[in-house]
C-alpha cells in the first residue's frame, strides 16, 4: 500500500445493520461545501473551474483542486472505497480526525476511540468493498498466530479490533490497529534523539525479531506483484502514547485539514457513492520528535501467506527481489509465461540452520557458479515455488541494510537487468545456469564475471564505508536553540560484522542463506 501509515487486516467482531443507523454518519449531499460540520480551521482549496486527475469520472464527479496525494475519485464506486467525512463516527465510537493515507485497497484515518474505557488514539483502515472479509489474510493468519511461539511477536501490528460498516459502495472491513510513526528509512536517523548507530542496529534487531516470529508459525510476509511486503516502508516505529494529549491540541500540530471540493460536471447534486470532498495524508512527522521511541512494528500483512501455500504472483520487478525470483521474472518475460510460472529452482529449506561457510559470500556463490545448482530445472510447472521464506532473508538483508545506512542498497534501480548487474558487482558472479541464461550479461560483465562499464566497481564493504564518510547532518530539538550534529559514522568493527551477516544473507542459493533464526543471533546485535 503507498503513502500509508498503517496498514493491515483482521477479524471481524461486530456487525452493522445498514436498515438502521448507519456507523459512518452522513449528512444531505450538496455540491458545495457545509462548512457547519467541519472542522473551523479546515480550508477548501479549490479553482473557479474543475480541475481532476484527468477527465471526469464515469459517475460525472470532478475535483475542483489539485489530485496530487489523493485517492483516485473514480475509485468511491460500488465496490470501491467509503466516502468517509472528518467528524464521521466509524462504527460505534471510531471519530474520524484525519486522514492518515490511502492505497489501492483502502482509506486510512486517525480516529479516536470515544469509549471512556479506552480514549485513545488509533488507526484505523477502511477498506474498498471489494474486499471481502474471507479474502484478508490476517483474518485467519494473525490471528491464528501463537505469540508465544518465539521472541518477537511485540514487533508485529496486530489489529486492535475490526468490524464491518455498510455504506453506499458496499461493505467494507474496519480494521483498527495502534497509532504508529514514521518508517525506518531513510532519514529517520536525523530525528533520533540519541546516537543513530546503535538505535537503528536495535531497529535491525527487532526486525530480524519479527520475521523470526512470522517464519517460526509458518508465516511469510507476502509478496505483492512481487513486491516482497518485508521492507522499509512497511517498518513503523511506535510512538509513545498520545491518549493523554486533548485533541485540539493534536490537530494543531499538524494545522488545518486541507479539503478538496467534489463537484459534478452537470452541477447535479452527488452521488450517494461519492465525499463531498478528499483530503491529503497529514504529516506524521509534525507530532514532534519527543514522542517516537526505539521500538518498531511490522505492518500490512494483506500478502502474507502460509509457507506450505504459496500464491501466484505477477511480474512487476523490485529492489527487494531475491535473484531467482527476479532471474524466472526475466526469463517468463522471454517466454512469455505468465505469473504462476515461477517454479525456478528451490523453496527454502527447513532444516536450514544458518550455519554456513564463514567465507564471504563471494566465495560461496563462487562455488555455486561452478555447481548446477538447478538440477530440477525440468520439473512439472509448480512443483517448485520459488517464493517462500527464502525470498523473505533476501528482502531482510536489503532492510537491514537500509535500516541501519539509511540509504538503499539497490538506490535508485529500477531496470530488473540494472538490478542483476548491481548484484553481481556486491556478491559476484552468478551460477553457471543463471549466468548463461542471462541474456544482458554482456552489456555489464565480461566472460569472467568482470565489470567492464566505465563507472568502478563496488562492493558491500565500499558501500558501508561510503555512508561512514559521506552521511552528516544536523538535528534541531524542539527543546533547545542548539544545532546537535549527529553522525552516521559506522565503525570499521560494526562495518565488518554487518557486513558478515548480510553475506549470509545474499547467497545466491536460497538453502544457504542463514535463516531468520540464525540471524536473530548474530554478532553484530551483541555490539
Amino acid at each position: 500500500m503507498s503513502n500509508t501509515a498503517l496498514r493491515c487486516a483482521a477479524l471481524s467482531t461486530a456487525s452493522t445493520d445498514p436498515s438502521s443507523t448507519m456507523p459512518n454518519k452522513r449528512v444531505p449531499q450538496s455540491p458545495f461545501p457545509i462548512y457547519e460540520d467541519l472542522p473551523s480551521d479546515a480550508s477548501f482549496d479549490y479553482h473557479d473551474e474543475p480541475l481532476d486527475h484527468g477527465r471526469a469520472t464515469a459517475n460525472g464527479t470532478c475535483l475542483t483542486g489539485p489530485g496530487t496525494d489523493l485517492e483516485p475519485l473514480e475509485d468511491y464506486k460500488e465496490g470501491g472505497f467509503h466516502p468517509i467525512h472528518l467528524g464521521d463516527t466509524l462504527g460505534t465510537s471510531y471519530c474520524v480526525l484525519r486522514k492518515l493515507g490511502h492505497g489501492g485497497y483502502g482509506t486510512v484515518w486517525l480516529c479516536r476511540d470515544t469509549r471512556d474505557d479506552y480514549a485513545r488514539y488509533v488507526a484505523v483502515k477502511v477498506t474498498i468493498a471489494m474486499v471481502k472479509a474471507e479474502d484478508i489474510s490476517d483474518l485467519t493468519i494473525l490471528a491464528g498466530l501463537d505469540r508465544s511461539s518465539a521472541p518477537g511477536s511485540d514487533h508485529i501490528a496486530f489489529p486492535l479490533d475490526t468490524f464491518p460498516i455498510t455504506g453506499p459502495n458496499g461493505t467494507h472491513q474496519c480494521i483498527v490497529l495502534p497509532l504508529l510513526g514514521p518508517c525506518v528509512s531513510p532519514e529517520l536517523w536525523v530525528r533520533l534523539k540519541d546516537e543513530p548507530g546503535p538505535v537503528l542496529r536495535k531497529m535491525a534487531y527487532q526486525a530480524v525479531k519479527a520475521i523470526n516470529f512470522l517464519h517460526t508459525n509458518g508465516i511469510c510476509h507476502g509478496v505483492h506483484s512481487f513486491r516482497l511486503d518485508f521492507r522499509p516502508a512497511n517498518i513503523l516505529v511506535k510512538l509513545n502514547s498520545l491518549n493523554h494529549v486533548s485533541e485540539e491540541e493534536l490537530l494543531s500540530r499538524f494545522g488545518e485539514p486541507k479539503l478538496v471540493k467534489v463537484v459534478t460536471e452537470s452541477g447535479d447534486e452527488l452521488p450517494v457513492s461519492s465525499p463531498r470532498y478528499l483530503t491529503p495524508a497529514i504529516d506524521l512527522s509534525r507530532l514532534g520528535d519527543e514522542y517516537l521511541t526505539d521500538q518498531i512494528c511490522v505492518i500490512d500483512f494483506g500478502e502474507s501467506f502460509r509457507i506450505s501455500d504459496p500464491p501466484d504472483v505477477s511480474c512487476i520487478p523490485e529492489m527487494y527481489l531475491s535473484p531467482e525470483v527476479l532471474l524466472q521474472l526475466l526469463r517468463d518475460e522471454k517466454s512469455g509465461y505468465g505469473d504462476d510460472d515461477i517454479d525456478d529452482y528451490n523453496v527454502y529449506n527447513d532444516d536450514n540452520n544458518g550455519d554456513n561457510n564463514e567465507e564471504d559470500t563471494r566465495k560461496n556463490n563462487k562455488k555455486d557458479e561452478d555447481e548446477d545448482v538447478d538440477d530440477n530445472k525440468d520439473n512439472p510447472k509448480g512443483e517448485r515455488a520459488a517464493i517462500g521464506p527464502a525470498c523473505d532473508l533476501w528482502a531482510l538483508g536489503c532492510t537491514l541494510f537500509e535500516i541501519r545506512q539509511q540509504t538503499a542498497l539497490f538506490h535508485m534501480i529500477h531496470d530488473p537487468d540494472d538490478l542483476v548487474a548491481e548484484m553481481v558487482r556486491y556478491f559476484g558472479k552468478l551460477p553457471t545456469q543463471w549466468w548463461d541464461t542471462w541474456e544482458r550479461r554482456a552489456e555489464y560483465f565480461d566472460e569472467h564475471g568482470t565489470w567492464i562499464r566505465e563507472n568502478e566497481d563496488r562492493s558491500l564493504e565500499w558501500l558501508l564505508d561510503q555512508s561512514s564518510d559521506t552521511v552528516q547532518s544536523p538535528t534541531f530539538q524542539q527543546d533547545s536553540s542548539c544545532i546537535r550534529w549527529t553522525s552516521m559514522a559506522t565503525p570499521q568493527a560494526e562495518q565488518k560484522l554487518m557486513a558478515d551477516l548480510l553475506y549470509k544473507l545474499f547467497q545466491y542459493d536460497p538453502d544457504k542463506r542463514i535463516s531468520a533464526e540464525g540471524a536473530v543471533t548474530h554478532e553484530w546485535f551483541k555490539m
